[in-house]
């Protein structure tokens, strides 16, 4: 129970996480995402980031996650609502499946690709390293910007493992 002049109790550590996260994307989306830009989001989850892209003014968006009956539920719910942009959504794990099999438009490549969730997924091995890269530089426009976050283990292991 909160009293009103007192401060809010504190939160758990993942919800800390998850605000962080979220306050991040949406920094790296308006430094990096100009009106009427193409954007992925790759590991988009059910739920992607509507506020963020509507307010962004984006011109497409392009939403990949492994789940393939999450990426159909958020097709039927992101069609039911009017958007001023258009938008496809794909199947697919990036870092394990070639995108060139799924990818309809081709011609819509992205200004920008966001992997915010799973990226230290994609390199727990160099073959998956390798899958997801080509995957991204498919989708990126010449000039395009890759931005991903990833967690300190990773970049911990990957220290490790180029040392040692």
């Amino acid at each position: 129970m909160m009293m009103a002049n007192s401060f809010p109790t504190h939160r758990p550590a993942e919800s800390t996480h998850h605000r962080l996260l979220d306050f991040v994307k949406s920094v790296l989306i308006n430094i990096f995402v100009s009106p009427y830009a193409t954007v992925c989001d790759m590991y988009c989850g059910k739920v992607p980031d509507v506020e963020k892209w509507d307010e962004a003014q984006i011109g497409h968006y392009i939403g990949i996650d492994v789940e393939t009956s999450g990426v159909n539920e958020v097709k039927e719910a992101w069609e039911s609502q009017w958007k001023a942009y258009t938008s496809e959504f794909i199947g697919l794990d990036p870092c394990i499946e070639d995108i060139d099999s799924f990818w309809k438009d081709k011609e819509k490549q992205a200004d920008v690709v966001f992997c915010m969730h799973n990226l230290q997924a994609c390199f727990d091995s160099e073959e998956k390293a390798r899958r997801l890269l080509h995957n991204v530089s498919a989708l990126l426009k010449p000039g395009g910007y890759f931005l991903g976050q990833s967690t300190r283990r990773m970049l911990k292991h990957t220290i490790i493992g180029a040392v040692g």
